[in-house]
């Protein structure tokens, strides 16, 4: 309990694509911080990075299931996927 998840995922926001995710477990983990790394340089329609830190606040587990997407009706939907399965003991 107190350790600390970091997930950094590609994201390109000129898309209109942004990574959105659920919990199964949503007493285990807390979302402590979100932020977004801009592209290094100036080139225009470079991707970012999507950082998110994650605190373990009590035992058990669950899995965080992360989609990149576009959040509009009739969107692509979950393009990529990316899931965590975390345990706290």
């Amino acid at each position: 309990i107190g350790d600390k998840i970091r997930a950094k995922l590609c994201s390109n926001a000129t898309t209109g694509f942004k990574w959105e995710y659920e919990m199964s477990n949503e007493n285990v983990l807390n979302e402590e911080d979100y932020d977004f790394e801009e592209p290094k340089g100036d080139v225009v329609g470079a991707p970012g990075i999507e950082v998110w830190t994650f605190e373990s606040v009590s035992k058990g587990t669950t899995e965080v299931r992360m989609a990149y997407s576009q959040p509009w009706e009739g969107g692509e939907k979950e393009v990529w996927t990316y899931t965590i399965a975390v345990t706290v003991e």
